[in-house]
C-alpha cells in the first residue's frame, strides 16, 4: 500500500543517512561482539571449573553411591552460576547474529537502492532491527506478503477453528502447522469487532524477519540476500569498477557458501531422522555431519564481511549511477 504525502519525507534516507546507518550498525556489532566474547568466556571459564569440581569430588569420594546426598550450598551456588553464565551466553549469541544479520540485510537494501538511483526506504532498513516493533503503517512499507499465501493462511485459519471431525486425532496436529504456516508469513491471530479471528501483519521483529527472510532465517537464522550472480551482473551492467563488483561477489559467494552447507547439513539431519539412510550412505552422512559440528560457525563472520564490503562500496555505487 503506498504511503501518503505526509509520511514521504520520512521514509526517503539520504545518503548521509543511510551513511550514518550503516556506521553505526557496524559500531555496535563490535561493541556488542566484545560484549557477547566477554560473557562467552566467562561462561566456559564456569564449565570448566565446574569439571574440575566434579572430578576432584569422585577422587576423594569413599561413600557408597547409595547414601544421601550431603548438602553443598557452596557447589549449588557454582552450579547455579555456571546455569546462568550459559544461559546468557546462548542469549547474546542470538542477539548476536540479530544484529549481524540487521546490517548485512540494511547494506543490501542500500546497495540496491543506490544502484538503482533511489533513496532506501526508512521502513525497510529498519525491518531487520532486532528488538524495535512497528506500527501497522510502518507495516505498510515493507514488501506484500503474496496473495496466494495469505489466502492460503486465511483458509487453514478458517479450517483450524472449526469442530474437530469425530473421531480425527489430526486436529490438533492441523492446528499447530497452520499456526507455523502463518507465522512463518509474519502474521498473527487478532480477533474482529464480531469476535472472529482474522489474520493481520505482525510488527514483532522476528515476525518482520520471518516475512522477509522466510527459511533463510527460521532454519538457518541468516537473512536472505539477492543472489550473487543477479547482484553482480546488475552493478557490472551499471558500469561499477570490476573491483567493485569481484569484492563484493567474493563475499556474497562466502555467505551463499555457508548458507548451502547448512542446507546440506539440515537435510542429512532429516535423512538420518526419517531413517532414509543406510549403510555406507548413513555412516557418511553421520561422518559429514560430525565434521561440520567440529568447525567453528562462521556464519557471523562471513555476514560481517558481506556488510563491511557492500557498506563501504556505496560510494562507488552511487557515482557509476550518476555517471
Amino acid at each position: 500500500m503506498a504511503a501518503g504525502p505526509s509520511r514521504d519525507p520520512v521514509i526517503q534516507m539520504s545518503d548521509e543517512h543511510i551513511d550514518q546507518v550503516l556506521a553505526d550498525l557496524a559500531a555496535v556489532v563490535e561493541q556488542f561482539r566484545a560484549e557477547y566474547l566477554a560473557v562467552n568466556s566467562l561462561a566456559e571459564r564456569l564449565d570448566d571449573e565446574a569439571e574440575r569440581r566434579l572430578e576432584e569430588r569422585a577422587a576423594r569420594s569413599t561413600a557408597p553411591t547409595t547414601d544421601i546426598t550431603t548438602p553443598m550450598p557452596r557447589e549449588t551456588l557454582h552450579s547455579l552460576q555456571c546455569r546462568l553464565a550459559q544461559d546468557s551466553a546462548r542469549q547474546h549469541r542470538e542477539a548476536f547474529r540479530g544484529l549481524v544479520a540487521w546490517w548485512a540485510d540494511a547494506a543490501m537494501v542500500a546497495v540496491l537502492f543506490s544502484a538503482h538511483g533511489q533513496k532506501p526506504n526508512a521502513v525497510r532498513v529498519a525491518a531487520g532491527d532486532p528488538y524495535s516493533w512497528m506500527t501497522t503503517e510502518d507495516l505498510e512499507h515493507l514488501p506484500p506478503i503474496p496473495e496466494h499465501d495469505r489466502k492460503l493462511a486465511e483458509l487453514g485459519v478458517f479450517l483450524a477453528g472449526g469442530p474437530a471431525l469425530p473421531g480425527d486425532p489430526h486436529s490438533d496436529d492441523f492446528a499447530a502447522k497452520t499456526q507455523e504456516h502463518f507465522e512463518s508469513l509474519g502474521l498473527k491471530i487478532q480477533t474482529d469487532p464480531d469476535g472472529e479471528p482474522t489474520l493481520v501483519e505482525d510488527g514483532f521483529p522476528e515476525a518482520r524477519r520471518r516475512r522477509l527472510w522466510g527459511g533463510a532465517w527460521q532454519e538457518h537464522r541468516m537473512p536472505l540476500l539477492v543472489e550473487t550472480t543477479q547482484l553482480t551482473e546488475f552493478l557490472a551492467q551499471l558500469g561499477v569498477p570490476s573491483e567493485t563488483v569481484d569484492a563484493i561477489s567474493k563475499v556474497s559467494t562466502a555467505v551463499e557458501a555457508v548458507r548451502e552447507t547448512k542446507i546440506r547439513i539440515a537435510k542429512l539431519e532429516a535423512q538420518l531422522q526419517d531413517e532414509e539412510l543406510s549403510g555406507e550412505a548413513e555412516k557418511a552422512a553421520i561422518t559429514e555431519i560430525d565434521q561440520s559440528l567440529s568447525v567453528s560457525d562462521v556464519t557471523d563472520d562471513r555476514l560481517i564481511e558481506y556488510a563491511q564490503t557492500l557498506t563501504a562500496s556505496l560510494p562507488v555505487i552511487r557515482a557509476s549511477k550518476i555517471g
